[in-house]
Formats: C-alpha cells, sequence, structure tokens
C-alpha cells in the first residue's frame, strides 16, 4: 500500500473543494432538470483567496489581509442577465453582494447597505475596508484607490503601499507618509470597532457539524459488540468531550466511516489518549487507512499517554484499527476533530505521529 506524502492540511483543503464541486454540481443540475436556471442568479464566491499564492507575504498565513488574500474568486451566473458574458473591472467587495442580489429582484437600493450592486453602471467611487484575523494578529486596514493601509490591532504595527507602483506589497511607504498612515490607522481602527459590535448583536444560525456525534452515528465499530460512547472525560489531565472506546485485551477494535462527504473535509487527524479514571493502560497500536491507502501510524504506551495520528482526508471511506496489545482490556479516548485536544501537541509531550 502507499503513503500519504502530502501533509493533512493540504489534504483537509482538496477534500473540501472536491466536496464542494460534488455540491455545487448538484445543484446545477437540479436547477435545470427543474427548469429554473434561466431564472435563476448563481453567485459562486469564497470568503478569501489563495493561501497557496508564491506572490509575497502568502507565506505569512492564509488569514491575513496581504494582496494574494484579497484576491477573492467570484463567478456570478445568469443567462438572462449576463448572455455574452461579463467581467467586473473595478475593485468590490463581499458588502456589494447582497445589493446586487436586491438589484436583479428589481428591488431599490436600501440605504442601509453600504457596498453597490454590481450590477449598477454608475459607480461611485469608495473606500473599502478590510480585515483579518490570524491568531494571535488581527489586521484591518483599507483600500483607498491605489493607496492601501493595514493596521495591527491592540499593537504598532502599521503599513501603507502605493498598489499600483508596488502590486506585491514590498515598499512600506509609512516612513514617506507617517502623518497619512497615522490618519487611516484611526479610521480603520474606528470602523473595526463599530462593525464588532454589529457582529455581536448580530442573530447566528447555530453551530458547525458536530464531529464526534456525526462519528457516532454513522461509525461503524468492529468486531460485533463493540462499543463506544460520546461523553466529557478526563484524558491527559483535562476534561475532554470525546469518543470513550472500550478495547478488549488482545483485539483490534476498527472504525469504519463510509460516503459522508459532508463530513469527510474536517477528518485529516485523529487524536486519542488514555482516560484518568485508574484502569489499565495496556499498549494500543493505532492505523489509519483512507480509501485504500495507509495513511498514518501513532501509539499508546507507558511512555506516551495520548497521541496523534495525521491522515489523508477521505474521499469515499476512513478506516482506523485501535489495535490493544496488552492483557488487560482499556479505555481510550479518541476524538476526530481538534477541540478536545487544541494546543495540547504544541508542548514537548506525546508522538505526533505519521
Amino acid at each position: 500500500m502507499a503513503h500519504a506524502t502530502r501533509d493533512a492540511r493540504s489534504e483537509r483543503f482538496l477534500a473540501a473543494v472536491r466536496y464542494v464541486d460534488l455540491v455545487f454540481d448538484g445543484l446545477m443540475k437540479g436547477l435545470e432538470q427543474r427548469g429554473l436556471l434561466d431564472d435563476t442568479l448563481v453567485i459562486f464566491v469564497a470568503d478569501h483567496g489563495s493561501p497557496f499564492s508564491n506572490v509575497s507575504h502568502a507565506s505569512r498565513g492564509s488569514r491575513l489581509a496581504y494582496e494574494n488574500n484579497l484576491w477573492v474568486p467570484a463567478v456570478m451566473f445568469s443567462p438572462k442577465l449576463f448572455p455574452q458574458g461579463a467581467r467586473f473591472g473595478r475593485p468590490t467587495s463581499h458588502l456589494d453582494l447582497l445589493p446586487t442580489m436586491l438589484d436583479a429582484l428589481g428591488f431599490a437600493p436600501d440605504p442601509r447597505h453600504r457596498g453597490q450592486s454590481l450590477l449598477d453602471v454608475a459607480v461611485e467611487p469608495r473606500r473599502i475596508f478590510i480585515g483579518a484575523l490570524s491568531a494571535p494578529l488581527t489586521q484591518v486596514g483599507f483600500l483607498d484607490g491605489d493607496l492601501k493601509l493595514l493596521a495591527q490591532r491592540g499593537g504598532r504595527g502599521l503599513e501603507l503601499y502605493d498598489l499600483a507602483k508596488d502590486p506585491f506589497e514590498q515598499q512600506n511607504l509609512l516612513g514617506e507618509l507617517p502623518e497619512e498612515a497615522a490618519r487611516g490607522r484611526e479610521v480603520a481602527l474606528r470602523y473595526y470597532e463599530w462593525q464588532l459590535e454589529r457582529l455581536r448583536k448580530a442573530p447566528t444560525l447555530g453551530d458547525e457539524i458536530d464531529v464526534p456525534a456525526s462519528l457516532l452515528a454513522a461509525g461503524q465499530l468492529a468486531p460485533a459488540g463493540t462499543t463506544w460512547t460520546l461523553a466529557s472525560a478526563s484524558a491527559a489531565g483535562e476534561e475532554r468531550r470525546c469518543l470513550v472506546l472500550d478495547l478488549p485485551p488482545h483485539t483490534a477494535v476498527t472504525m469504519t466511516l463510509r460516503d459522508q462527504p459532508r463530513l469527510f473535509p474536517f477528518l485529516a487527524q485523529a487524536w486519542f489518549g488514555y482516560l484518568d479514571d485508574g484502569s489499565a493502560r495496556p499498549e494500543v497500536r493505532v492505523v489509519a487507512t483512507t480509501d485504500r491507502l495507509l495513511s498514518g501510524r501513532g501509539a499508546l504506551d507507558a511512555d506516551h499517554e495520548f497521541a496523534r495520528v495525521n491522515y489523508r482526508v477521505p474521499t469515499e471511506r476512513l478506516r482506523i484499527a485501535f489495535d490493544n496489545r496488552g492483557d488487560d482490556a482499556g479505555r481510550i479516548c479518541v476524538a476526530l476533530d481538534d477541540r478536545s485536544w487544541a494546543g495540547i501537541f504544541d508542548t514537548d509531550q506525546g508522538p505526533g505521529g505519521n
């Protein structure tokens, strides 16, 4: 069997792309089959640009407000509105999406909206505010014509670029325009705080997918009679929400998950550890296989009370085997999302897995 070479983060990204392709294909085919495609405006948009770009600053992370991350892919499809196709050449913002949809439906502009309809040819020049969070750094700023300002919230960082002359943001103009940069910083920070207060008061749609509960419902355990429960349990010295798995002695218990395209993009690692309940701690070997590829290995033993296994994000099947090699039954805490174990592998304790 072949071993994976891409890291877990890249695999998760590729799995998410495959999932979006699948869902979007189903959406478009469904509209066509129902005879609705010609009367529907379909907007395909991302929330940020490419974190894998080779341009300057790309390595600083996908959540910072440099140009590679601000060039967001956006496509609108409507046979009636764009029979010949069209391209928007002016700077736009996510704030423009709602005014555009209302304009397409024939509604008058709403003065409460800060964005502009992309269907309106009467474009008003404006300042576009931007922001990005990559903990512990928060960037706020704006684009004003060719001038771009980035300020660090809660810090002293301040950057000013002329994108017409410096599209890759190499020459910080702070030293040349200190007063203009200082005024821009105050404007950007005031806008950020105002927007943050609005978001705090906004209604929410609920939590994202519950990975442990989904695994409990869809994962199949073997051999027959093997059980696990979703519980809050103490493991590696802290209370964690995880799946508690009972392992008989000298037995390999396998968990198999099939055909879960909505869940698969969230799966790229497995965390597991002994429970702090005084039960026996036999040696446990863990092997993860995605689709037909052996992806990762890990182990619990006398020297390692918790471990992590990295594996390829599955597209069709995920199989994880927990092999109890001891003479005693064991109980372990298993999590396939990182919330229960966040930060624990920033220390030197425990193996990182393969």
